[in-house]
């Protein structure tokens, strides 16, 4: 996970919001038959210091929008926002063949070069470059600890790992610590479950899904 620590030391502010607004304009388009659909924004003041990256928080709201009730909300740090960036939109990118997409760059410049831009806008984080690591899945999902099993679980720092060693590393009850860069864990909204990829029919449902589930996350809704 180099590249998204490298991204992490050269992204601009301005990257930030840009990448926020394309993902509060994903959302909107996957609101779940409840009505619920995920905001993303900056809390507050978080971002007013020189060293912003370090203390920059975004809110990541679970909204009716029958209602606009904010029913639940999560903190996240940049890393963990970049994380759930690289999530959504590779998992949204699937919900479209490279053949439709051609057609409609095809029969529309305007949504050409709206594409080039959300090619700009993502590239902010994770260049062109990277895909042809990211398309080895074998080896993104490696164990870090064992590097022979699959990884199921990554913790905050990105750090993957099999369940076997990461239990072994927590069973004890004295580590609550990644095994390899020792950043603390607090507990379940630290730790993500890796999914293997479903069939293509099954995205759309499961983007909605996995969108509206990240806010049940937090432990406080007024975080």
């Amino acid at each position: 996970h180099f590249e998204i620590v490298k991204s992490l030391a050269t992204v601009s502010h301005r990257d930030i919001v840009d990448c926020i607004e394309e993902l509060n304009t994903v959302s909107r388009s996957f609101t779940d038959r409840a009505g619920k659909q995920l905001r993303f924004i900056i809390k507050r003041g978080s971002d007013g210091t020189i060293v912003w990256k370090a203390t920059i928080r975004i809110r990541c709201l679970k909204i009716n929008t029958n209602t606009n009730v904010i029913e639940s909300a999560r903190l996240l740090t940049l890393r963990q926002f970049v994380v759930i960036y690289k999530e959504i939109i590779e998992r949204v990118s699937t919900l479209s063949s490279p053949q439709e997409e051609e057609s409609c760059i095809a029969n529309s410049p305007e949504r050409s070069s709206a594409s080039r831009r959300d090619e700009l806008t993502a590239s902010a984080f994770f260049p062109m470059s990277d895909k042809t690591e990211l398309d080895d899945e074998d080896t993104e999902n490696e164990c870090c600890v064992c590097m022979d099993r699959k990884a199921c679980l990554m913790l905050s720092c990105c750090h993957e790992f099999c369940e076997i060693c990461i239990d072994n590393w927590t069973k004890d009850g004295l580590h609550s610590n990644c095994p390899l860069c020792r950043t603390l864990v607090s507990g379940a909204d630290d730790t993500w479950v890796l999914t293997d990829k479903t069939d293509q029919r099954d995205y759309a449902s499961e983007v909605r899904g996995y969108l509206v589930g990240i806010a049940d996350r937090a432990d406080d809704p007024q975080s």
